[in-house]
C-alpha cells in the first residue's frame, strides 16, 4: 500500500511539473485584422509639377498581427504589423495632378504595452508605386491630354495609434515618400483617420 501511495506521489509530481509545459505548448497566437480610414495632405516636391505646394486625399489600410495576449512581446521585431495601404488624391492646382500610392508595410510598436493602455507609437516602412497623373498644357488631343507615370516608393515613417473604445481607435502618421523616378524625389504627407479591429 506505501508502495502505492508513494508512485502515485510521485507520479502527481511529474503531472505537475509537465503542467505548465502542456500549457505553455497549447498555447496559439491569436490574430487580429484593423481597417483604418484617413485623410491625407501631401507636401511634394517641386520636380512632380504642379502649382499647388499641397494635394489632399484619402486612403485606407489593412493591418494584419498576431500576438499572445498573455504575454507581451520583448522584441521589436515580435510588435510588428504588416498590411496594404491606398492613398488617393484628385485632380488638383495647375497642370491638374491627380495620385495614387499604393503598397504594403510594416509597422512595428516602440513600447512593449501602449503608454497608458492607449498610446501605441510606432515606426513604419512601407514600398509600392507611386502614380502620378498630370494635365498636358502642350495638347489636349486624345491620350495626350495627361502625362502618366509609375514609379517605385520607399516610404518610411512614424505615427501614434491612441485607442479609445472597445476596438476603435484613432491613428496619425507623418510619412516620407522616396519617389524613385527619372530623378529621385523626397515628399511628406501627414495621415490622420480612426481604425477599426476585428
Amino acid at each position: 500500500m506505501r508502495m502505492d501511495v508513494g508512485r502515485i506521489a510521485a507520479l502527481s509530481a511529474v503531472l505537475l511539473a509537465l503542467a505548465p509545459a502542456g500549457a505553455q505548448a497549447q498555447r496559439r497566437l491569436l490574430e487580429r485584422r484593423s481597417l483604418e480610414v484617413f485623410g491625407a495632405r501631401y507636401a511634394l516636391a517641386d520636380k512632380i509639377g504642379t502649382d499647388k505646394s499641397s494635394l489632399d486625399g484619402v486612403g485606407a489600410r489593412l493591418q494584419f498581427e498576431r500576438y499572445d495576449p498573455d504575454r507581451p512581446a520583448r522584441s521589436l521585431w515580435g510588435r510588428t504589423r504588416g498590411g496594404l495601404f491606398a492613398a488617393y488624391t484628385t485632380s488638383q492646382g495647375r497642370p491638374e495632378l491627380s495620385t495614387l500610392h499604393v503598397g504594403v508595410q510594416t509597422d512595428a510598436s516602440v513600447l512593449p504595452q501602449p503608454l497608458g493602455g492607449a498610446v501605441d507609437p510606432f515606426i513604419s516602412f512601407g514600398i509600392g508605386v507611386f502614380h502620378t497623373s498630370r494635365q498636358n498644357l502642350l495638347t489636349q488631343i486624345g491620350n495626350g491630354r495627361r502625362i502618366r507615370r509609375t514609379d517605385f516608393a520607399f516610404t518610411p515613417a512614424v505615427g501614434t495609434r491612441i485607442g479609445m473604445v472597445d476596438r476603435f481607435g484613432a491613428r496619425v502618421d507623418l510619412r516620407a515618400p522616396f519617389v524613385f523616378g527619372t530623378s529621385t524625389t523626397a515628399n511628406f504627407v501627414a495621415e490622420g483617420g480612426i481604425y477599426f479591429s476585428f
